[in-house]
């Protein structure tokens, strides 16, 4: 099962909100038993050619998440990115296929909505209240 707080679940949201461009971000925690705890989420940049439409995140920049997971004495669960207003509140077949991780989130702003998926497929969905401002103590996005 995946945990993640409310806290961090706000902080995906003004991470991934965007009406142009799908965003990416980096999920790092721990894995406790079979449950999968996501602790943080990492601003991380859309390397695709045609962000509008996917996303991409190069082999060098999921090396750099995972090392900043490393740093704070976590790893890098997964990825979570957003959709477009114009695109499905779901995972597509090709993000499952993509987003090999234990843990993924495909975050809908137009409908506010987060689903949690695996490999497999989605593991379930849920309404997220929208973003209004960012919570205290939100770091700004830095991208490298």
């Amino acid at each position: 099962m995946i945990h993640c707080s409310e806290r961090i679940k706000i902080k995906l949201t003004h991470l991934l909100q965007d009406n142009q461009a799908e965003r990416v971000a980096g999920l790092i925690g721990k894995i406790q038993g079979n449950d999968y705890i996501v602790c943080d989420a990492l601003p991380a940049r859309n390397e695709d050619s045609r962000p509008a439409e996917e996303f991409y995140i190069s082999a060098s920049q999921m090396a750099r998440l995972a090392l900043e997971a490393q740093r704070q004495g976590l790893i890098l669960l997964g990825v979570a990115h957003s959709h477009l207003a114009h695109h499905p509140s779901f995972p597509s077949e090709a993000d499952i296929r993509y987003c090999r991780h234990a843990v993924n989130a495909m975050y809908h702003p137009a409908s506010a909505t987060l689903c949690w998926f695996d490999s497999s497929g989605e593991l379930w969905r849920e309404r997220l209240a929208s973003p209004a401002a960012a919570p205290a103590g939100l770091p700004a996005l830095a991208f490298s």
